[in-house]
């Protein structure tokens, strides 16, 4: 969950990607909400009503203000940005892939370090899915990983690769160079 102190930091730039789907459903879903739901709206995103209400007026919403409505409502950000066409649930998995692809990754809290060992032994049938998505480059010095990335990869956590690519595919949609980079990544661990 984002806390006040969080939303603070935020700024007050429009991040919807279709003002009259913003419009639409930021009054809908705020017509539906209780008058407590509303006050804890205004106190997470720590702006008075008029901000708010001028959201459903002119379809441009901030990252706070969405993710203040989504919190308190439980729905998906994406939905009042117009990037989503379900209300979904606020998760944390949703939270941080929204901070993430609004620009403000350094909000993302950080998931606690787990140590390095080795996974216990597991059924035959029983395969993860992070397995079958991406599967460990047998070569001890793999030619397509410069230092850099591999420094890279070191210092992350399976999880954290996993939100980076969930990013990297909400951003891909809507920028042809962000597409060009998750079709090297997949060529990279696909081969």
């Amino acid at each position: 969950m984002i806390t006040v102190q969080v939303i603070k930091t935020m700024k007050q730039n429009n991040v919807s990607v279709n003002s009259d789907l913003t419009k639409q459903r930021t009054k809908e879903v705020l017509r539906a909400a209780s008058r407590v739901a509303k006050h804890d709206i205004d106190a997470l995103a720590g702006l008075k009503r008029v901000s708010i209400n001028r959201v459903c007026a002119t379809g441009n919403i901030s990252a706070k203000i969405a993710l203040a409505i989504a919190q308190t409502l439980n729905l998906n950000p994406f939905f009042l940005t117009g990037e989503a066409d379900e209300k979904g649930e606020y998760t944390a998995e949703t939270l941080n892939v929204f901070l993430t692809a609004k620009g403000y990754a350094n909000l993302v809290p950080k998931a606690p370090r787990r140590s390095r060992k080795a996974p216990a032994a597991v059924a035959e049938d029983a395969v993860p899915a992070e397995a079958e998505a991406a599967p460990e480059c047998p070569e001890t010095d793999c030619a397509a990983c410069s230092d850099s990335t591999e420094t890279l990869a070191a210092g992350m956590t399976e999880e954290e690769a996993v939100y980076m690519l969930r990013s990297l595919f909400i951003r891909a949609k809507y920028s042809s160079s962000v597409q060009s980079v998750l079709d090297e990544i997949k060529a990279l661990l696909t081969k």
